[in-house]
């Protein structure tokens, strides 16, 4: 029995969030870094699903984040608008 020489990568939960996400894109660049092209044949196709899921988790948190920070920078200049009134 030939035996993968990496262990896949356990499934992104739905609810991830981008902490785990990250860790889950940065332990697939390494694992392809460490392992060399040959080694992941076997495990691409899985690992690409997988950093696209991770991907996605990522952008969307940091474009919610984007629109929070937006939203505040808005209320702060309409606080200042209202003071200088």
């Amino acid at each position: 029995m030939n035996k993968s020489p990496t262990s896949p990568l356990p499934a992104l939960a739905p609810t991830a969030t981008y902490a785990e996400a990250y860790a889950t894109l940065a332990a697939i660049a390494e694992r392809l870094r460490s392992t060399g092209t040959t080694a992941t044949i076997d495990t691409l196709a899985s690992d690409l699903r997988e950093a696209r899921a991770a991907h996605a988790v990522c952008r969307d948190r940091l474009a919610a984040i984007r629109r929070e920070i937006d939203a505040e920078i808005t209320a702060v200049r309409a606080d200042e608008t209202t003071a200088v009134a």
